[in-house]
């Protein structure tokens, strides 16, 4: 019999099962295809947004922005001691507004040596740099790579690698960069690592700006009521004056400042000193007379003593 134009057509219990089955392949579809596919965009552009607006960093490092994105993702997944991700430029610690970290991690305290031991030649430590990188596979032409993780042969944190150090304990190797840059370099086993480790710092933009700030700081006998202008050498904010650090208004700074006023500092260190210019800062402040809110009546306001300071 002709079907009536418009009249809608009698669906089957084969139609039905047809169906059911695409509706049910459409929804295996959005679970293993849609789903991760949207999954892995959204984390992409996460990636990207962070490291395109992080402070200090990013689409102006001068290795490129693919370069920020591998280095952030490495910093996410693997520690400074972990070598499974080779990449050349240290991944410096930083406050959440951007300024460097320049103390040392809790791994750095943990490492320091007692014996030094013997410097390998400049042939023995590259090579051993170079097997080193081949066997994380990295690129051994790469001499940047290959650099950054040549052993220490000299110092504190001898036998850690020239970016570790740079990682976890950035005031170390800003004081080791700003001693060898007097020195001349000669063809002996421990200079010649040394100056190895300038030409790796040398390329690291952040290095050079701090060994400035860090060759800027006054030398030589200092009154303490001239001690502003001097550095500080202890914890996170090593390298920057105390008197930029008494002025910063940051969380990080004020909690230090916070702790120097009740910190016993042996005498003559540079935490005596720090802690003699923040009290004598604090001393010249104008006095400000504290607000004093008051539950009781006001009818009884007058009996309430009032002493300037109190």
């Amino acid at each position: 019999m002709r079907q009536l134009k418009g009249k809608p057509k009698k669906e089957t219990s084969k139609d039905k099962k047809e169906r059911k089955q695409a509706m049910q392949e459409a929804r295996q579809q959005v679970t293993t295809i849609v789903l991760p596919t949207l999954t892995v965009v959204v984390l992409l552009i996460v990636v990207f947004v962070y490291v395109a607006t992080r402070p200090g960093s990013s689409m102006a490092d001068p290795q490129g922005p693919w370069q920020a994105s591998h280095k952030t993702l490495t910093a996410v997944f693997c520690s400074s001691s972990d070598y499974s991700i080779m990449y050349a430029h240290p991944l410096f610690r930083r406050t959440p507004q951007g300024r460097l970290l320049m103390g040392p991690t809790e791994e750095a305290n943990r490492s320091e040596i007692v014996v030094a031991g013997r410097a390998q030649c400049k042939e023995e430590f590259l090579a051993e740099a170079t097997a080193f990188v081949r066997q994380n596979g990295g690129d051994p032409g790469d001499q940047f790579l290959v650099l950054a993780h040549c052993k220490i042969q000299f110092g504190k944190y001898q036998g850690q690698r020239f970016r570790w150090l740079l990682e976890d304990s950035l005031s170390y190797a800003v004081y080791l960069v700003s001693s060898i840059m007097g020195e001349e370099e000669r063809d002996k086993p421990l200079l010649a690592s040394k100056h190895l480790f300038l030409r790796y710092t040398s390329q690291i933009r952040e290095i050079g700006e701090a060994v400035e700030v860090y060759s800027r700081r006054p030398r030589g006998p200092v009154r303490t009521g001239d001690s502003g202008c001097l550095m500080v050498e202890f914890g996170d904010f090593k390298g920057k004056s105390m008197k930029e650090v008494y002025e910063d208004g940051s969380k990080e700074a004020q909690a230090l400042i916070t702790y120097l006023k009740k910190a016993k500092a042996r005498p003559n260190t540079n935490m005596a000193l720090f802690k003699a210019y923040v009290l004598k800062r604090q001393a010249s402040a104008p006095a400000h007379l504290p607000t004093v809110t008051v539950s009781a009546p006001s009818t009884l306001l007058h009996l309430l003593p009032l002493r300037a300071g109190h």
